[in-house]
């Protein structure tokens, strides 16, 4: 699979496009409820077995109302009270030294993508890109400026930084299988990507901090979960090694369903590989 295809990655040359939902799985997903109120997961990223530096991913449930996106200027975007969940998350990728090279941030009302900015500077390529969805188009920028393009989208778009947490909403204790349709603005093509959790699975240990603030490790069974293009040229599959069903991040107790499930433990996008060291909710 090409680099660029999905949401961790800092060597994309692609830039962030949208998926509309497809699923082929029996359940239903419950947007916003596999994650806590507030969720902090903390990566290192390696590529070739080579350290390059650390991934923070915070995820936060929104309630309906206005919200911006910091570096995208002073556009608002609207969390509808209709909606399941609204979420922002925010993913920042720094090299050993500190430097940022990745930054993206997102929002969600539901199912459905609000908006997102995303920079990647690093290893020479670099590029700025925001995206809305309004009416019934996606508007994006991928120069930085406002020179705005459309794509039309139907209804169940989501921006693709979305993808892994999706997938979380979903059982993943039981037989899972969903595909989607991934928009790239970059070159105005549609790819397919075949989502499967895998027969296989794989011992991990999962470092978290538990409801009383105690640092804590779990060795846990993981699922693991395919990604794959369906269209040529296909390339190499995408995992995911995801926390099983018995494993549950807890948040404040005081908040209703304040828990997270389904935790990315494991990414391997070609050579480069993300591992979970630490996992916070509140």
């Amino acid at each position: 699979m090409k680099k660029a295809l999905l949401s961790l990655l800092i060597l994309a040359v692609l830039i962030a496009g949208a998926l509309s939902l497809s699923a082929c799985s029996s359940e239903k997903p419950i947007p916003g409820l596999a994650w806590a109120a507030s969720e902090t997961l903390v990566y290192d990223i390696t590529e070739d077995n080579a350290a390059i530096g650390t991934l923070t991913v915070v995820a936060q449930r929104l309630e309906p109302g206005d919200y911006q996106i910091g570096r995208f200027g002073d556009k608002t975007f609207t969390i509808s009270r209709n909606s399941a969940s609204g979420t922002r998350i925010i993913r920042t990728a720094t090299d050993k030294d500190g430097n940022e090279i990745m930054y993206s941030e997102s929002l969600l009302n539901g199912f459905t993508s609000l908006a997102s900015y995303k920079k990647v500077n690093y290893a020479g390529k670099a590029y700025e890109c925001r995206i809305y969805h309004e009416g019934k188009f996606f508007y994006y920028s991928i120069d930085g400026g406002s020179n705005y393009k459309k794509i039309k989208a139907k209804s169940g778009y989501l921006d693709n930084e979305h993808l892994y947490y999706i997938v979380r909403c979903y059982d993943l204790s039981s037989a899972y299988s969903s595909s989607y349709n991934i928009l790239s603005p970059g070159t105005g093509t549609l790819e397919k990507i075949s989502i499967a959790k895998l027969n296989t699975a794989a011992f991990q240990t999962i470092p978290y901090t538990d409801e009383d603030g105690n640092e804590q490790t779990a060795y846990k069974e993981c699922v693991i979960v395919s990604f794959s293009k369906t269209d040529s040229p296909k390339g190499t599959s995408v995992t995911v090694q995801y926390s099983p069903a018995d494993f549950e991040l807890k948040g404040d107790i005081a908040r209703p369903f304040n828990m997270s499930i389904f935790i990315p433990v494991v990414i391997k996008e070609n050579n480069l590989t993300y591992t979970l060291i630490s996992a916070d909710a509140s």
